[in-house]
C-alpha cells in the first residue's frame, strides 16, 4: 500500500525538481535562492528508494 503513495511523492517531488532547475538556468545557479534544490534532489532520492524497496523486496542476510 505504501508503495504507490512513495512513487507519487517521489514524481510529485521530481516534478518540482526539474520546474526549479528549469528557473535557475534563468537566473544563474549561483545564488543561495537555489540552494533548496538539493533538498529536493534529496527528497526524491529517498521517496524512490523507499518505493522500489517495496518492489524488490527482502535480500538475504549478509553475514561477514
Amino acid at each position: 500500500m505504501d508503495t504507490p503513495i512513495f512513487a507519487f511523492f517521489a514524481l510529485a517531488y521530481l516534478g518540482l525538481l526539474l520546474w526549479g532547475v528549469a528557473l535557475a538556468r534563468r537566473s544563474g545557479f549561483a545564488t543561495p535562492a537555489n540552494l533548496p534544490l538539493l533538498v529536493v534532489a534529496a527528497l526524491v532520492y529517498d521517496n524512490a528508494i523507499i518505493a522500489l524497496g517495496g518492489v524488490i523486496g527482502e535480500g538475504r542476510r549478509w553475514r561477514g
